[in-house]
């Protein structure tokens, strides 16, 4: 091998060399960028600013276009502002990537309920009841299910409502007396002020000098 070949593929090797360092800077750079803007994002929208929020999100995205953090954040502020056809259109690309995850699924449960898709919501709101979600929370899939018969009862379906509801006062925490309570108003709500009187019932139990519970017992109790 002549010394020219030999010098022709030092240079080759050196030039490859320096493309490769030069190309994982500019991709190391990218994700710094794109991580910066996120972390912007969020503290925007922990402060209340969602429009300014969306931007930093969108920013990220121009430069690490499948961040999954960025495109869920901005999928949740875009629902929170009400733009609900911007953010299916993210939801249903997290969800294709994502199709198990319970905070998906109800922010695309959300969606479907605002544009009045009945069956679309019931559907996607029990997959995230159902769903994987950070730390097992058995309060997220407890909420979801008070969502769920929020939602149902804006669709007038009585019945659906009554069995979720019943449902809920057989998972929730005999202690849990916020959601005790509200339990009871949807009953009431559901024409079902026996089942609602049970349950104040058992919280006056525990909470026997709460003059609202008494009364909201009392209540159901004349409609029982």
């Amino acid at each position: 091998m002549s010394g020219l070949t030999v010098a022709v593929l030092i240079l080759l090797a050196a030039l490859f060399a320096s493309t490769a360092a030069l190309s994982g800077w500019y991709h190391r750079e990218r994700a710094r960028r794109a991580d910066a803007h996120i972390r912007a994002g969020h503290m925007q929208a922990r402060a209340g600013r969602l429009a300014p929020a969306v931007e930093e999100y969108r920013a990220a995205l121009l430069l690490e276009r499948s961040d999954f953090e960025a495109e869920r954040a901005l999928a949740l502020a875009l629902v929170q502002l009400g733009r609900l056809a911007e953010a299916q259109s993210y939801l249903t690309d997290l969800l294709e990537r994502e199709p198990a995850s319970g905070p998906l699924n109800l922010e695309m449960a959300r969606v479907q309920s605002a544009n009045r898709a009945a069956a679309g919501a019931r559907r996607l709101y029990q997959r995230a009841i159902y769903g994987e979600w950070p730390d097992e929370s058995v309060g997220a899939r407890v909420g979801a299910r008070f969502e769920l018969a929020e939602s149902l009862f804006s669709h007038g379906s009585t019945e659906e409502v009554l069995a979720e509801l019943l449902r809920l006062k057989a998972e929730l925490e005999p202690g849990d007396l916020a959601s005790q309570r509200r339990l009871s108003a949807l009953l009431v709500r559901g024409q079902a002020p026996d089942l609602a009187a049970d349950v104040l019932a058992s919280v006056a139990e525990r909470d026997p000098a709460n003059a609202d519970v008494l009364s909201a017992l009392a209540d159901a109790q004349s409609q029982a």
